[in-house]
Order: C-alpha cells, then sequence, then structure tokens
C-alpha cells in the first residue's frame, strides 16, 4: 500500500502547487445576452490560452424557424430561451394549434431550429476567432449578418439536410460593440439534436495556439497509443500462450483511432471523404468495442477474480450493440448510447472492485494496476473540476490516459519478463540434472 500512499500524496502536492486564482471568472449568457464589456480577451500575463472564453448560458430559442429576409428575422412570438450546451430533446416549448388552442410540445430529436445570442464587446476594435466543434448535425453560423461557417446543408426535411461533425476554427475581425450571433441547426439523423458543446471565442492569436496544443496533444496521445498497440500485438505473436498483450494491444489502437476521431476530429483532415456517416459509426465502434476488449484484457490477468457471468453481462451487449452500429442506420444505433454509458460505468466500478480484491490477495500487477487507474480517475476529477472553474489547474485527461497505458504496459512487459525468469530457471535447473544423471550413468558404467 505504500505505492498508493506516495500516488495520493504526489497527486494532493499537484494540486496545492497548481491551483491559482489567476483565471478570470466567466460570464454567462442571460436572457439572450451575454456582456464581455469587461472582459480581457489578451489578458497581461500572455501566457498559454488565457481570455479564450465559452459561449455558454441562456440563448435565445426558435423552433422550426430560420431567419428570413435581409434583416434576418425571427417571430418574436415564437422566442424561447434555452441553455446552451445542451440538447433540445426534453425541451418544452408552446405553440399555438391551427384552431388558435395554446399547447405545450416536448420536443424529440429530430427537427430544426435557430439559436440567437447577443454578445456585448469593448470598444476597440476586436480581432477574434472561433472554435466551432462538431455538434454532430447541420448547422449554419451568422455573426452580424455575415455567414461565416457551414457545416453540412441545413434543411426542414431529411432529403433537405446534410449532416457534418468536423471541428472548425473561424477568425472574424469587427469594429462593432455588438455581436449578433444566429446559429440554425437542422438534425434528422442522429437521436439528439441540438448545439452539444459550446462554441468557444477569444483572441485570433490564442484561438490559434489552442488549435495548435489541441491538434499537438491529439496526435501525441495517438501516436503513444499506437506504438503501444503494435508492440503488445507483436509480444503476442513471440508467445500465443499469453493472450493478454493481444487484448491490450487491440484496446490501445481502437483508443488510438477514436482519438483522431473524436476532439480536432484529425481523421477528417487525413481522409477528406470520409464522410459523416462512417466517422460517427466508428466513433460509437471505438467506443462500444473498447468495453469488452478491456474486460477480456482484465480476464486474462485476474482470471480467479472476475466471474465468468458478470463477464457474459459486459460482453453480450457490448457486442449486440455493435453489430445494431454497422448494420443500423445512425438515427436508431444513436439511441443506444445511453445503455452503453451505464453498461461502461458498471464495467469501471467492477473492474475497480476486481483490483482491490487483487491487491488483498497479493496477486501479481495488481497494486501497479489499481496505482494507475486511480491516477488517471484522479486526473479525470481534476478536469470536471477545472472544467467548472471549481479549481485552476487545467486539463490533463490525454496524459492521464499516457500514464494509465504505460501502467499497464509496465505490468506486461513485467508479466513477460517474469515468464522468462522462470523458463530460464527451469531450464538451468534441467541442464544441472542432467549433467547430474549423466555423471550418475558414468560412474555406474566405471562401476
Amino acid at each position: 500500500m505504500k505505492v498508493l500512499v506516495c500516488l495520493k500524496l504526489a497527486i494532493l502536492s499537484f494540486f496545492l502547487l497548481t491551483c491559482s486564482n489567476s483565471k478570470q471568472i466567466p460570464p454567462k449568457a442571460v436572457k439572450g445576452v451575454l456582456d464581455l464589456r469587461e472582459w480581457d480577451f489578451d489578458p497581461a500575463s500572455g501566457s498559454g490560452i488565457d481570455g479564450v472564453i465559452k459561449l455558454d448560458g441562456e440563448w435565445e430559442f426558435y423552433w422550426k424557424e430560420f431567419p428570413m429576409g435581409n434583416g434576418l428575422e425571427l417571430p418574436e412570438e415564437k422566442k424561447d430561451y434555452i441553455t446552451v450546451p445542451s440538447v433540445w430533446n426534453g425541451h418544452i416549448v408552446k405553440r399555438t394549434t391551427e384552431t388558435g388552442e395554446s399547447i405545450e410540445e416536448k420536443l424529440g430529436g429530430e427537427g430544426y431550429a435557430t439559436y440567437r445570442l447577443k454578445v456585448l464587446l469593448g470598444e476597440e476594435e476586436q480581432s477574434l476567432a472561433f472554435r466551432l466543434p462538431g455538434q454532430g448535425t447541420a448547422y449554419t453560423l451568422i455573426a452580424n449578418n455575415i455567414v461565416i461557417h457551414k457545416s453540412g446543408a441545413i434543411g426542414k426535411s431529411k432529403e433537405d439536410t446534410l449532416p457534418a461533425r468536423e471541428t472548425e476554427y473561424i477568425n472574424f475581425n469587427t469594429q462593432d460593440k455588438e455581436l449578433n450571433l444566429i446559429v440554425s441547426i437542422s438534425n434528422y439523423h442522429h437521436n439528439i439534436g441540438g448545439l452539444w458543446y459550446s462554441i468557444l471565442l477569444g483572441n485570433n492569436r490564442k484561438i490559434q495556439k489552442l488549435h495548435s496544443d489541441n491538434l499537438s496533444l491529439d496526435l501525441f496521445v495517438a501516436g503513444i497509443l499506437f506504438i503501444m498497440g503494435v508492440y503488445h500485438l507483436s509480444l503476442f505473436s513471440l508467445r500465443r500462450e499469453d493472450k493478454s498483450p493481444f487484448y491490450f494491444g487491440l484496446f490501445c489502437l481502437l483508443v488510438s483511432l477514436r482519438t483522431l476521431i473524436t476532439g480536432e476530429n484529425y481523421l477528417h483532415s487525413l481522409i477528406p471523404n470520409l464522410g459523416y456517416f462512417l466517422g460517427l459509426s466508428l466513433g460509437y465502434l471505438t467506443l462500444y468495442l473498447s468495453i469488452p476488449i478491456f474486460i477480456q484484457f482484465i480476464n486474462s490477468i485476474f482470471t480467479q477474480e472476475l466471474k465468468s457471468i458478470i463477464r457474459k453481462i459486459i460482453l453480450i451487449p457490448s457486442l449486440v450493440f455493435s453489430s445494431f452500429v454497422i448494420v443500423l442506420p445512425t438515427l436508431y444505433y444513436t439511441q443506444t448510447l445511453p445503455v452503453m454509458q451505464l453498461l461502461l460505468l458498471f464495467t469501471i466500478l467492477y473492474v475497480l472492485y476486481i483490483l482491490i480484491k487483487s491487491v488483498r490477495k497479493k496477486r501479481e500487477g495488481a497494486k501497479t494496476f489499481l496505482s494507475g487507474s486511480l491516477f488517471f480517475g484522479i486526473i479525470l476529477i481534476n478536469d470536471i473540476l477545472d472544467e467548472n472553474y471549481i479549481i485552476t489547474t487545467g486539463q490533463y485527461a490525454p496524459l492521464g490516459l499516457v500514464a494509465f497505458i504505460f501502467s499497464q504496459s509496465f505490468l506486461l512487459t513485467s508479466r513477460f519478463a517474469n515468464a522468462f525468469r522462470q523458463v530460464k530457471d527451469l531450464t538451468q535447473n534441467l541442464e544441472k540434472k542432467v549433467e547430474e544423471r549423466t555423471q550418475t550413468l558414468a560412474l555406474a558404467n566405471q562401476e
């Protein structure tokens, strides 16, 4: 347990050293207005990406309305408010029937809508830029009556809509004191619709740095995971009796591919013709298949602790839902994500139970595995707290994942080395016994 105590002390020291109050507390939009007149887009420190802000809060929301005319008007009587980022599924809007009756409608995933936000800026000219994450559906972004980005093609029906999910960085210079943003979205290909992720606004230079940092980190993590995957598959080819390197290698390759599909979506840059549907399917498959492969990896190491019935409970739904991704349209298989998220949570909790049980029984490699898992878990908690501005340590999930993968790699390498050492010891003992038997036979022959 000394390893765990040292790990906890190291994490605590990390938090104490990195926590600070230097970050600006970002304002939130209220009733469709975000006041950034006091916001410093380029703080004096000039370090990192300070000054980049998420355009979160209450946006104006117009269900089944697109802006009309040169002034991009929207019907005032249909104005509603919705929190961004969020999905519009379950949101209740009021509408009037043909008979004049006012009723409430609970929204599903399919449909189209327009979001609007007024951003109040300072006096001076602003050289700004947006980070526009892929929302999983088609949308058009308009800033001060100028269309600055189209992701796919929006429409009022499935036939008129072309979905897309790439991440884009758009420069936008303005001398106006107000920035009027309109986002029109249509969704007929996914189970959920809306502005899923935050739109980021910041200084041009800071946004470009954010892009380069995110892309570099994605490629760094994907490269390490790919090398780890190939290395452990090579180990398995040399010693097929132990299947743990095989499952771990597959797991690393899947996570490496998922890193390229999510985040900055670099795979779409590598393969421009990848398309929305194939890209979305790969994103779901890399998640769904990683669960059964990881539980098989755990089973290959801690066979005595992992119950067969629990392993089947995890394996069967994962493989069934993975087949759904392959054969069903996107609108249907995306509905399985909440179930798989619950299954993933169950798998994580059960694996932690197995690891604690294995440490108590002093199983080989259990302490290393548990230490790596706890470290990764603490990093994820840190990122959640930092994301909500409770602490200001920064985001380290990709590095935590790399540390976790290295801990498992060290475990497998140790097992491989121990197996080699045992074979070497057995060989030496066998040679010694053969030599002793030969000498005995020689003496017997002399007699």
